[in-house]
């Protein structure tokens, strides 16, 4: 279901960018920015983080990644040194987690033989090294938000006042500023 996607990814945005909101480094997030992926985080250091939710019933596999990899391809998207590819969904494989742990532990000599019997190439070790997987329902996203959001605003909010001003936040911003690019 679209919606329900639309849903997964905009509170994993909003709970993602509040996370790194306490932080003086975060200069802006860009949402369906026209080639990146779902929501970016850019910082005042240049780097940037890539976010792509998955809401599935099925676990986020090797070849959705690859699927990914691929659109960031065909976008021309390049990742730079201190660049990081955050994959947020409900469940992620144990192949890919396994493989991911293999790739990014390893010298990238050694990590090339970590893809030997995947459906990814020695030139993508170094994007796979990247490659951070957060696994979180929507439930907990939106738990998060909340809080982070209690905290960011600095003093007590009755609860009700305190879901209004974030579903605002979650509306007005993300919501819409998906729909807009």
């Amino acid at each position: 279901n679209a919606f329900l996607g639309l849903n997964y990814q905009s509170w994993a945005a909003l709970s993602v960018f509040l996370q790194h909101l306490r932080y003086n480094d975060l200069s802006e997030m860009h949402l369906e920015a026209s080639k990146m992926q779902d929501f970016d985080l850019y910082f005042k250091d240049g780097r940037k983080i890539i976010c792509e939710a998955k809401a599935r019933k099925a676990a986020f596999s090797e070849s959705a990644l690859k699927g990914l990899f691929n659109d960031l391809k065909k976008k021309k998207v390049v990742l730079l040194t201190n660049d990081e590819f955050l994959v947020i969904t409900t469940k992620a494989s144990d192949d890919l987690r396994r493989m991911l742990k293999r790739v990014r532990d390893y010298p990238v000599s050694y990590a090339k033989h970590a893809v030997e019997n995947t459906s990814f190439c020695e030139e993508e070790v170094e994007l796979l090294q990247k490659v951070r997987i957060y696994e979180i329902g929507q439930e907990d996203s939106a738990k998060i938000a909340f809080a982070l959001a209690s905290e960011l605003i600095g003093s007590w909010l009755d609860s009700s006042v305190l879901q209004q001003v974030v579903k605002s936040i979650l509306v007005d911003k993300v919501f819409h500023g998906s729909a807009k690019g």
